[in-house]
C-alpha cells in the first residue's frame, strides 16, 4: 500500500510538473477529498512560494472548491482579489502563493466528488477556451490514474453545520483595519467548533489586535491554521519588532489558557510574531 501510494503521488507530481510547462503557469496543485473528515486539502503542487499550502484545509462550499463544486465545470479567476474583494479570504491559496490568476476544474466520478486540479500565475492573465479543454482533459487523465491504483469513492456524508461568528468576525475587522490587516483561514475547520468557542476566541482575538494596533503605522497578517491533525494555531505576523508589557502578555496568556491554549511571541529586528496554539476538537 504504501508504494502504491508513492507511485500515485510520483505520476501525479509528474503530471502537475508538465502542467506548469504546458500552460506556462508559475504554479499547479491538486486537491483531494477526504470523505471521512468531509475536507479537502491541496496534497501535491508545483512551484509552491513555501509549504503552507499543505495546511489549508477547505470547506466544500467556499472558495475556488465552492464554485467548482456549485457549478460542476471549470471555474476561473483572472484579476485576484480585485474581482472578488467581498469574499478575498475564502481563498487563502490565492493569497499564500500570491496568485493573481488561475484555471480550477474539480474531479468527479459517477457525480461524487474526488477532487479539484488548478493551474495559477502570479501575474493577470487570460486563459482561453483552449486552456480549458487542456485542463479538463488532463483532470480526466488525472482521475483515471488515481482509480487505476484502487483508490475508492466513498460515499457522500452529511456536511457539518457551521456557525458563522468567527466569520462574520473575521469580515468586520477586515472592514476595521482594512489594508493593515491581512487574513488568511488556511485551515477553515475553526469556523465549525461551538459557538461559545467561537465568542471565546473572538474575544482574544479582537483583544490582541487592538493590542497591536495601539502602535502606529502597523501592518499584520493573520493566520488560522493546523500544525497537526488535533492541534491549531493562530499566528499575528506583525511587520516591526513588537513587545508587550509583562501585565499585558500575562492577560493574554490567562485568557489563552481558558481556551487550553498558550501564547507565545518572538521578536525580531523586523518582524515579531504573536501566536496562539491550541487543540481542535469538540472542546478546547
Amino acid at each position: 500500500m504504501f508504494r502504491q501510494k508513492n507511485m500515485l503521488k510520483g505520476a501525479l507530481s509528474e503530471q502537475l510538473e508538465d502542467m506548469k510547462r504546458t500552460f506556462t503557469a508559475d504554479f499547479t496543485a491538486i486537491a483531494l477529498y477526504d470523505a471521512i473528515n468531509l475536507e479537502m486539502r491541496w496534497r501535491i503542487a508545483k512551484g509552491s512560494l513555501n509549504n503552507r499550502y499543505s495546511n489549508i484545509v477547505i470547506r466544500n462550499d467556499k472558495g475556488i472548491c465552492g464554485k467548482g463544486l456549485q457549478l460542476k465545470r471549470t471555474v476561473m479567476i483572472t484579476d485576484f482579489p480585485n474581482e472578488m474583494a467581498e469574499t478575498a479570504i475564502e481563498y487563502p491559496l490565492l493569497f499564500v502563493e500570491e496568485l493573481k490568476s488561475m484555471m480550477a476544474t474539480p474531479l468527479f466520478f459517477n457525480g461524487q466528488l474526488m477532487g479539484v486540479l488548478l493551474a495559477g500565475t502570479r501575474h493577470q492573465r487570460q486563459f482561453t477556451g483552449q486552456d480549458i479543454s487542456c485542463l479538463e482533459t488532463v483532470a480526466a487523465e488525472m482521475l483515471a490514474n488515481f482509480l487505476m491504483q484502487g483508490n475508492q469513492v466513498d460515499p457522500p456524508r452529511t456536511e457539518l453545520e457551521e456557525s458563522h461568528l468567527l466569520s462574520h468576525f473575521f469580515a468586520s475587522a477586515q472592514e476595521k483595519y482594512r489594508g493593515d490587516l491581512e487574513m488568511f483561514l488556511l485551515d477553515q475547520r475553526i469556523t465549525r467548533i461551538k459557538d461559545d468557542q467561537q465568542a471565546q476566541l473572538i474575544t482574544l482575538v479582537d483583544r490582541i489586535l487592538e493590542t497591536i494596533y495601539n502602535t502606529n503605522d502597523v501592518k499584520v497578517k493573520f493566520y488560522s491554521e493546523s500544525t497537526s491533525e488535533e492541534y491549531f494555531s493562530l499566528l499575528f505576523e506583525i511587520n516591526q519588532y513588537f513587545d508587550l508589557a509583562e501585565e499585558v502578555f500575562s492577560d493574554l496568556a490567562t485568557m489563552a489558557r481558558q481556551i487550553n491554549g498558550r501564547v507565545e511571541l518572538n521578536c525580531e529586528t523586523n518582524q515579531s510574531v504573536l501566536s496562539i496554539r491550541f487543540r481542535f476538537g469538540q472542546d478546547f
